[in-house]
């Protein structure tokens, strides 16, 4: 037994006792030539009333002992700092699939600077070298962030990792050179893209066909496909096309992969998506019918003005929705009947509630 906990102990796979301190639960999910390192960074955090000494918190509590090293957050997020690297950040970040624009539930002014590294969510991304990249309550990326996430999840914290040394300088230019180059574009990402939406379309028909002679088989396909969506999504962000709208603020993420499929068949594809038939006539309206039943199995969003249908209620006089399809009612305006900016404006209120929540904690 004392031989196995040796072995698993130096791989970072040693059970957990309850004789076990803090700083033991942490450094044994590393592995052991790698615990100097992940020591080096976690003693290196600070309270956030040495962050922002100006604060009315940190002007009460002056007096106190400031936490630091291992006392500073959440077992989880230590963890993930040991075997990652970094140093915790006073400040969580709300990022947002294929967009650039990270919100923030404090300001990294004068603590984060244009071009630095940062670890959020296990994935190290890098600050615009703009002088404007970070700003009160947000900061801008090089790259958009490939991971997929909504504004309505729980923010991730953030780390900073030290300037990289000539090697390490040497081995990122390498890696963008191979992503960035002519033939790993249209030979293997933008192919790779067109493959993956041509198989979720394909399997949301065979779904169709399917859902009511074999329904468990359809199920499948219906997840598989939405999964595939998924896919085709993060590979088209990871185009030279893309990235560049996104420097421009010009992209929608929505459409993703129809702007690196380009052509009329994409065109095609997005105005059928985008139509339905006017139910001038019975065959017109059974037609609408039959779309508005598929989109609701895919648990796609049809065309705004056939999904939900907004009424005033008599009692309080606000506005409701109600949904054609599941006959469900939300005092909520739906998220598929929002435009852009007020969806901006719901992420931006989402960031100064938390922010207020790390103030008053």
């Amino acid at each position: 037994k004392a031989l196995s906990y040796t072995l698993l102990d130096a791989f970072g796979r040693a059970p957990i006792l309850p004789s076990d301190t803090r700083r033991d639960k942490i450094l044994k999910r590393v592995a052991r030539w790698k615990r100097e390192r992940a020591e080096y960074y976690i003693t290196q955090n600070t309270d956030i009333d040495i962050w922002y000494p100006d604060r009315p918190e940190a002007l009460k509590n002056r007096k106190k002992r400031p936490k630091q090293g291992y006392e500073i957050g959440t077992l989880t997020e230590l963890r993930q700092q040991a075997q990652h690297g970094g140093v915790l950040l006073p400040a969580k970040a709300l990022p947002i699939g294929g967009s650039r624009q990270v919100m923030l539930t404090s300001s990294l002014q004068g603590i984060v600077r244009p071009g630095d590294r940062l670890i959020i969510d296990k994935k190290v991304v890098w600050v615009d070298w703009k002088n404007d990249a970070v700003g009160k309550d947000k900061i801008q990326l090089r790259f958009c962030w490939l991971g997929v996430r909504s504004s309505t999840e729980q923010p991730l914290p953030v780390y900073r990792l030290p300037p990289q040394s000539t090697g390490g300088r040497l081995l990122t230019k390498s890696k963008q050179f191979a992503y960035e180059n002519l033939f790993t574009q249209v030979f293997v990402i933008e192919p790779t893209v067109g493959l993956t939406a041509v198989l979720a379309r394909n399997e949301k028909r065979l779904a169709i066909k399917l859902r009511k002679s074999l329904p468990i088989p359809a199920n499948y396909l219906k997840r598989r496909s939405k999964r595939h969506e998924q896919l085709a999504g993060q590979l088209a962000w990871r185009t030279v096309a893309y990235q560049k709208k996104c420097a421009n603020n010009s992209t929608n993420v929505d459409n993703d992969i129809d702007e690196v499929l380009g052509g009329k068949k994409a065109l095609r594809k997005k105005a059928f998506k985008e139509t339905i038939p006017t139910p001038t006539t019975h065959e017109g309206y059974e037609e609408s019918k039959r779309q508005a039943r598929e989109s609701a199995y895919l648990g796609q969003s049809g065309s705004q003005n056939h999904d939900w249908i907004e009424f005033k209620d008599e009692d309080t006089g606000k506005n409701c929705w109600r949904s054609k399809i599941t006959g469900d009612i939300t005092l909520e305006k739906p998220i598929e009947l929002k435009s852009e900016a007020e969806i901006a404006f719901d992420t931006k209120k989402q960031a100064r509630l938390l922010r207020a929540q790390v103030k008053n904690s």
